[in-house]
């Protein structure tokens, strides 16, 4: 094994399925030697209490709930929260910052400011350049964050796609740091 990591995991259980495939990235890090901290919502705390990984937990008032926050529900979260998770990444020094789907906001915002390579974790299909699925076809309205996803995925140094080939063919021209 590579030397270990300090990997910063920015997670948010809204959204149900969004987030097992960085849970069970984020464990198996863990399992691996490497340190992981996690900045998440008290239902994350609880899951990865059993598995000894810490959580910075985000306080109530700024737990992730699209409908609270009207049409850029992820960016006003993500502001709300990066006073927090700079402070957190200062301290805890991370080599890399780990997200969901519903996280890479704040994780684009935390690249940013912090100057920390990110990986995002896609939980479903491929979605980028030249996809050959429609993404408006799993996002309904009236909140459908596809600009706001796209344009932070982009940014992402690694992003990596919880599904297989069989079921979802990589277009002609996935960009090479998708896997």
């Amino acid at each position: 094994m590579a030397s270990p990591q300090r990997i910063l995991v920015l997670g948010a259980s809204f959204g149900g399925g969004d987030w097992p495939p960085l849970a069970a990235v984020t464990v198996g890090l863990h399992q691996a030697g490497h340190a992981v901290q996690c900045f998440g919502d008290p239902a994350i705390a609880q899951e990865f209490a059993s598995a000894g990984i810490a959580v910075e937990v985000v306080r109530a008032e700024a737990t992730l709930a699209p409908e609270a926050f009207g049409p850029l529900p992820l960016r006003v979260w993500a502001e709300a929260c990066l006073p927090a998770v700079c402070a957190l990444a200062s301290d805890f020094r991370p080599q890399v910052v780990v997200s969901q789907l519903f996280t890479s906001e704040l994780a684009r915002l935390t690249k940013a400011a912090c100057g920390v390579r990110w990986c995002c974790i896609n939980p479903a299909y491929y979605f980028g350049p030249d996809s050959l699925r429609p993404f408006e076809a799993d996002f309904a309205e009236p909140w459908q964050p596809k600009k706001e996803l796209r344009q932070a995925i982009g940014e992402a140094d690694l992003v990596l796609h919880a599904t297989d080939a069989l079921f979802d063919p990589p277009p002609p021209s996935f960009p090479r740091h998708h896997h």
